[in-house]
């Protein structure tokens, strides 16, 4: 049901070590394509907070023990964005992000994990 209020849904795979080194060209992709969410798996970043995406909504998860992994998941501004606290008994193996967006009436609740 949701589905029909996403504008595009669609794939894209970069190959970043880290993901700081590829992001004026992710940015002008994004810029392009508007979507409605984005998901990121192996950031490899080493702190929260590096990624800004203008008129996004950025959570990510660095791993604090290792260079590897790291998730981000952004959403557009205009959609409303409600955090979901995720509580499990993980390592620093395992990272998740929860957010609920509303597209249009219906609230969707977007994952992204590692």
């Amino acid at each position: 049901m949701a589905i029909k209020y996403l504008k595009k849904l669609s794939e894209w795979g970069f190959k970043t070590n880290p993901l700081n080194r590829l992001i004026t060209g992710v940015k002008n992709l994004i810029k392009k394509e508007n979507p409605s969410v984005i998901l990121v798996q192996e950031t490899k970043l080493k702190r929260s907070g590096q990624v800004k995406i203008k008129g996004y909504t950025v959570f990510d998860s660095c791993r604090k023990e290792s260079g590897g992994g790291g998730i981000l998941l952004a959403t557009e501004n205009e959609s409303i964005t409600n955090p979901i606290q995720v509580n499990a008994n993980v390592d620093d193996d395992v990272e998740i992000i929860v957010v609920e967006v509303k597209l249009k009436p219906i609230p969707v609740r977007i994952f992204c994990g590692y």
